[in-house]
């Protein structure tokens, strides 16, 4: 006998400027109809004005209106910089969209609302408009999420929608996961959990190396600062000391760049193996509290890392050839601008699993 599969209906709710997690949005809802749509029997369907299929109208929102309809199972908002074009009944279409799916929330409460704001990076009058919108949101109640880029979006939306369809799936078969699945998801879920490990260790080994090319260019500083105080420092001296200092910011800038891969694996294999999480259950419950101690505790030398680099990058420029100055500059800098993203990570996944741990407490 085929299996029945309960389809839920997503409505995609965004401005042009946050295509890509868009994007990601699909991606991660194709991720995890595979991943669980077998074990719970519902699938996510993805509903986005892209998808739909041309239309006359004079009112192009009013056409959306009618072909999306009012029964979908939740709203998915994200927006960045852009509030998007003004409808007829609202400052755009994004905001009529979540005003629609308010008042059915409102009403009876038969949709479930998610939010997302990305960090802005303009200051004019439609990045404006957002905020003023984020403001009327949490207004009215909704317990919007901000986010800092694209792999920490991707990384929530892993988690919330694999814990939306699970929590779906209870309330449609009135009757938890089984046993013998959760132990083979759980099994599933300790993969990931160690491909986190094993990347995270390969992630703080390269920042070990970074800091030995520190304390290495530090040391030949020191030497040339020696040269210059006893008289003996000349053309020559200058020539190998640049040199030296080039060869290594270009190593630097190679490891600032398996920081940077290493990071994203890092931070990928966490959130694969929280959207494997089986909700109510008390082993997981376990499993995230012992993870986010692990966490906890690389955050403190995370954050004195960054705060040392960007010590480092606050020091006036050496006084060498110009070209060899500014190259050892970009490569700090591109060291701070990945410890950042780091520590910014690290922060989120933390708040993910606080509120995992909340749900399963409550």
């Amino acid at each position: 006998m085929k299996k029945i599969v309960n389809i839920l209906d997503v409505f995609l709710s965004a401005p042009s400027d946050v295509d890509e997690e868009c994007s990601i949005v699909l991606k991660i809802s194709n991720e995890i109809n595979e991943i669980w749509s077998r074990y719970l029997g519902v699938q996510l369907k993805i509903i986005h004005f892209k998808n739909l299929r041309p239309t006359i109208d004079d009112d192009l929102q009013k056409g959306v209106n009618r072909q999306v309809g009012d029964n979908y199972d939740m709203y998915l908002g994200i927006l960045w910089n852009r509030i998007g074009t003004e409808t007829p009944r609202a400052i755009s279409g994004t905001v009529e969209e979540f005003k629609r799916a308010f008042y059915r929330f409102d009403k009876d409460a038969s949709v479930e609302i998610m939010v997302y704001f990305k960090r802005q990076t303009k200051n004019d009058e439609q990045a404006g408009m957002v905020e003023d919108f984020k403001r009327e949101v949490g207004d009215l109640g909704v317990r919007y999420q901000k986010f800092e880029d694209i792999e920490t979006f991707e990384s929530m939306m892993r988690s919330h929608l694999s814990v939306y369809m699970q929590e779906k799936a209870e309330k449609i078969q009135h009757m938890p996961l089984k046993q013998g699945i959760i132990e083979e998801v759980r099994n599933i879920q300790q993969g990931y959990v160690d491909s986190y490990e094993n990347n995270l260790r390969g992630l703080i080994d390269i920042y070990y190396q970074i800091n030995n090319c520190t304390v290495e260019l530090t040391s030949k500083q020191n030497k040339l600062l020696e040269r210059i105080n006893t008289n003996t420092f000349n053309n020559k001296v200058k020539l190998v000391f640049e040199r030296e200092v080039g060869f290594i910011a270009r190593k630097i800038k190679t490891l600032a760049s398996k920081a940077r891969e290493r990071r994203v694996k890092t931070y990928e294999a966490i959130s694969k193996a929280l959207m494997w999480l089986v909700v109510k259950s008390e082993k997981s419950k376990l499993a995230l509290e012992n993870l986010y101690e692990a966490l906890r505790a690389h955050e403190e030398s995370f954050e004195k890392m960054l705060a040392d680099c960007h010590e480092y990058n606050s020091k006036p420029p050496m006084k060498i050839d110009k070209k060899v100055s500014l190259n050892l500059v970009s490569a700090y800098r591109e060291v701070e601008n990945e410890l950042r993203k780091l520590v910014y990570s690290n922060e989120d996944i933390l708040v993910l699993i606080e509120r995992k741990i909340n749900l399963e407490e409550n």
